[in-house]
C-alpha cells in the first residue's frame, strides 16, 4: 500500500523527468547530425570522469588496428575507415585542444597514402585536415614522398590542399628547372609559404639538400658570398659525403642519378671555403671523408675509389693531417687506420702523415686502432714506412 501512495505522488514528477530525458536524447540526435554538433558533443564527453578515458582508448585502439590493416596490404571497407577516422580525429582534437598542450601529429598516414598512390584514402585524410607539408622526422613531407614516387596525380592533389614542393626536395632530387624557378620566385619576393624552412633561403636548401647536380651548386653559390671560415659552410661541404641518393634505403629506380658528379659538386663548394673547417666533436671534412659510405650498421656503398678522390681533392685544398678530433682523439689517419681503409692510410702515409704520433693518447695511435681492429693490411702499411712503434 506504502509502494502504490509513494508511486501516486511521485507520477507527476516521473513524467516530466521522462518528457525531459527524450528532448535531451532529440536534442543530442539532431546536434550531432552537423560536424560541429559532434565535435563539442565529443569534448563533452571526453571531460566526463572515466568514461572519457574509456572512450578515447576505445577509439584509439580502433583506429590503430584499421590503419595497421592499411600499413600491412589488408583490404579494409571504405565505410569502416572512414567510420574509424573520424571518431579517432574527433577525439584528438578534443584531447589536444582542452585537455593537453597542443601537439601536432607527425602525419605518417597521410604520408604513406602519398608514397603509396593511394589517392582515395589521402584526400580523405585531407579532407578531415591532414597537413600536406607536415614535416615527419628524417621523412620528409607527404609532398616530397609523391614528388619522389613521381606520381602527379598525388602531386596535384596535395597542391590543391595547400601542399608545396620544398626547395630542399628540388636539391635532392636534382630538379636544376624548379631549383632556378624558385632562386627566381624569392628574389622576386614571390616564394611560396612552406618553399623553405623557417629562417632559411632557398639557397641554403639548395646547398643543405645533399645535391649532387653541379648546375644547382652553382646557380646557389652565386648568391652568397660568405666568409670562407663561415661554420654555415662545414655542413654544406659536408653534404655531397652523403652519395644521398646512393644510400641503399634510399636509392630508387625511378631515380637513376650519376654518381660521379658528388665530387664536382664537393670541389665547386671547396673552392669557396676552407678544407679545415671544423664541426662537431672536433672533427673536419677529411676525418668525415675516412667514414663515408658508413650508417646505420650498412656500409660500403662509396667505394674506396670515390673515397680517395674526396681525400685526395681535400689534401690538394691543404687539409692538415695533423688535427684530432675530441671523441676518438685521433687524427685521419687514426680514424683511416680504426676503419681499416688501406688505401687513405697509404695516401696520407704518402703526404707525409706521422705513422707514430708520439703525443697522442697510447689506445689512439695509428698503429694502436690497427692493433685493436687486428687489421694486418693496415700494419704492414705503417711499417712499410719504417716509423711504426708497437
Amino acid at each position: 500500500m506504502a509502494v502504490v501512495t509513494i508511486a501516486l505522488n511521485l507520477r507527476a514528477s516521473l513524467l516530466v523527468f521522462l518528457l525531459l530525458l527524450a528532448s535531451a536524447a532529440t536534442a543530442i540526435v539532431l546536434i550531432s547530425r552537423s560536424e560541429a554538433g559532434a565535435q563539442a558533443l565529443d569534448r563533452g564527453r571526453m571531460k566526463l570522469p572515466l568514461l572519457g578515458d574509456i572512450l578515447l582508448k576505445f577509439r584509439l585502439s580502433q583506429f590503430s588496428r584499421t590503419l595497421a590493416t592499411l600499413l600491412t596490404g589488408g583490404i579494409l571497407g571504405r565505410r569502416h575507415f572512414e567510420d574509424s577516422l573520424g571518431g579517432c580525429i574527433f577525439t584528438f582534437r578534443t584531447r589536444i585542444e582542452n585537455l593537453e598542450e597542443v601537439v601536432y601529429s607527425w602525419g605518417a598516414p597521410l604520408q604513406h597514402c602519398a608514397g603509396s598512390g593511394e589517392l582515395a584514402m589521402a584526400e580523405m585524410l585531407l579532407a578531415r585536415g591532414a597537413d600536406p607539408n607536415g614535416q615527419i622526422y628524417a621523412s620528409g613531407t607527404p609532398v616530397s614522398s609523391a614528388y619522389r614516387a613521381r606520381d602527379a596525380a598525388m602531386l596535384a592533389l596535395l597542391e590543391r590542399h595547400g601542399g608545396v614542393v620544398a626547395a630542399s626536395t628540388a636539391g635532392y632530387h636534382r630538379d636544376t628547372d624548379l631549383a632556378r624557378r624558385m632562386l627566381a620566385a624569392e628574389s622576386a619576393g614571390v616564394l611560396p609559404s612552406g618553399a623553405v624552412s623557417p629562417g632559411k633561403t632557398v639557397v641554403e636548401e639548395l646547398l643543405d639538400g645533399d645535391c649532387g647536380d653541379p648546375e644547382i651548386i652553382r646557380m646557389a653559390l652565386e648568391h652568397i658570398d660568405w666568409p670562407r671560415d663561415d661554420p654555415r659552410w662545414y655542413p654544406i661541404l659536408g653534404g655531397p659525403l652523403a652519395f644521398w641518393n646512393h644510400i641503399p634505403w634510399i636509392q630508387s629506380t625511378l631515380w637513376p642519378f650519376d654518381r660521379t658528379t658528388y665530387v664536382e659538386c664537393f670541389r665547386l663548394i671547396l673552392q669557396r671555403c676552407h678544407a679545415n673547417l671544423s664541426g662537431s666533436f672536433g672533427r673536419t671534412i677529411l676525418h668525415d671523408v675516412v667514414a663515408m659510405g658508413r650508417r646505420d650498421g650498412v656500409r660500403d656503398w662509396v667505394t674506396e675509389d670515390e673515397v680517395l678522390a674526396f681525400a685526395t681533392t681535400l689534401l690538394d685544398a691543404g687539409a692538415r693531417l695533423d688535427v684530432r678530433d675530441d671523441l676518438l682523439k685521433s687524427t685521419p689517419l687514426g680514424w683511416a687506420c680504426r676503419w681499416g681503409r688501406v688505401t687513405l692510410v697509404n695516401l696520407m702515409l704518402e703526404r707525409d702523415a706521422d705513422p707514430v704520433e708520439t703525443n697522442a693518447e697510447p689506445w689512439a695511435t695509428p698503429t694502436a686502432w690497427a692493433t685493436s681492429r687486428h687489421n694486418d693490411e693496415v700494419l704492414a702499411a705503417l711499417r712499410a714506412h719504417g716509423r711504426s712503434h708497437s
